[in-house]
């Protein structure tokens, strides 16, 4: 069928409710939310959508009260019977007519489909993430923390898109990272796994003190101390790269030094500050490359030799159980950071990033 831009067609037929439909499209419809809509001869309803949205068509729709003694309508029956070549063919599947409007919270959204559903994904991955409990302890420093070079740290050396892998890199990698989540196999760690057989936590080296993942660091039995391994580590690395510096503990205090001792653990564990030294001149990937060089040099000297001397030494037999924390459902509070993003995100378009900064005590 051939018809022009804005043109008027008056289709005659004998089945009233097509008819009824046809003129129900000519009809102003309020604006309304998208419904879905069960209907008989979709593939035909579909077609006459598709002809008066594409051409801007006014169709109307009038019935035959008398289909024998219509003169139009006999001579049309009788082409499309007689005469094959005359038959009209019809193939509603081959027009696609891709007009729709994106709803959601009963709020126009103007990205691309795709697009909205990634932002719906990574919202509800990211309020997952913040909302668990081993990274709760970050709320405090996460504002200060340069999570791309962070990224970098744990990441120098290693390519993870790759096809290959380096045994030595990889483990040191897998350190870095359970470094930080606290889930290296101390005594403690494994007191809580499995309390029958590692009925007392306290470290077989020194007797004195649970070793946990900050104990382990500062232990008296260590050979080497934590500060030598730091200050050794970075005056090499200042000699190597030919950065004149006339005081390293101006340095290392505004990388590792803070008031509090729960942030200068997260500093070792490879939190990088955002905020560069002023008074040296270490740019961001020379920085990342230190905080690497101290962590491989932290678990060479200090956590092997440490691992050694646990399996030389006898485990404690006296028992001292030790309750594990208590991780409250972080299903909940996940929840309730997606929510309050998905209400302003539909009209303000916000980044998921602002979840990063909701605390849950906020929300």
């Amino acid at each position: 069928m051939i018809a022009s831009q804005n043109c008027q067609i008056t289709v005659h037929m004998t089945h009233k409710p097509t008819i009824n439909y046809i003129n129900l499209l000519l009809a102003p419809t309020p604006n309304s939310t998208l419904t879905l809509q069960k209907h008989n001869h979709w593939p035909l309803k579909l077609l006459l959508q598709t002809i008066i949205a594409r051409k801007s068509t006014k169709i109307k729709g009038t019935y035959i009260e008398d289909p024998n003694n219509h003169p139009l309508y006999n001579r049309t029956t009788h082409l499309s019977t007689m005469i094959q070549q005359y038959k009209l063919h019809t193939q509603p599947h081959a027009l696609d007519n891709n007009n729709f409007y994106l709803i959601w919270n009963n709020t126009l959204i103007e990205n691309k489909t795709r697009r909205f559903i990634r932002h719906l994904q990574n919202a509800t991955n990211t309020a997952k993430w913040h909302a668990l409990n081993r990274t709760k302890h970050w709320n405090d420093i996460r504002q200060d923390t340069n999570w791309d070079l962070t990224h970098k740290f744990l990441n120098y050396n290693n390519k993870p898109n790759t096809r290959t892998t380096y045994p030595k890199h990889s483990q040191l990698k897998s350190f870095k990272i359970k470094f930080l989540l606290d889930e290296l196999p101390t005594l403690l760690n494994l007191h809580y796994r499995k309390p029958k057989t590692y009925t007392n936590p306290t470290c077989n080296r020194c007797t004195t003190q649970i070793e946990n993942n900050s104990h382990w660091l500062e232990c008296t039995a260590n050979p080497t101390s934590l500060n030598q391994v730091i200050q050794q580590t970075t005056s090499k690395f200042l000699t190597k790269n030919k950065i004149e510096l006339q005081n390293i503990s101006t340095l290392l205090q505004q990388l590792f030094q803070t008031s509090n001792n729960i942030h200068n653990l997260l500093r070792l564990q490879g939190l990088i500050p955002n905020n560069l030294p002023a008074t040296s001149n270490i740019n961001s990937n020379m920085l990342v490359t230190l905080f690497h060089k101290i962590s491989y040099n932290i678990y060479m000297q200090i956590w092997m030799k440490r691992c050694k001397a646990m399996h030389q030494n006898s485990l404690l037999t006296n028992t001292l159980t030790i309750t594990a924390p208590e991780h409250p459902a972080t299903d909940q509070a996940a929840a309730t950071k997606y929510e309050k993003w998905a209400t302003i995100f539909s009209t303000t378009n916000i980044s998921t990033s602002y979840i990063a900064t909701l605390n849950l005590e906020e929300v």
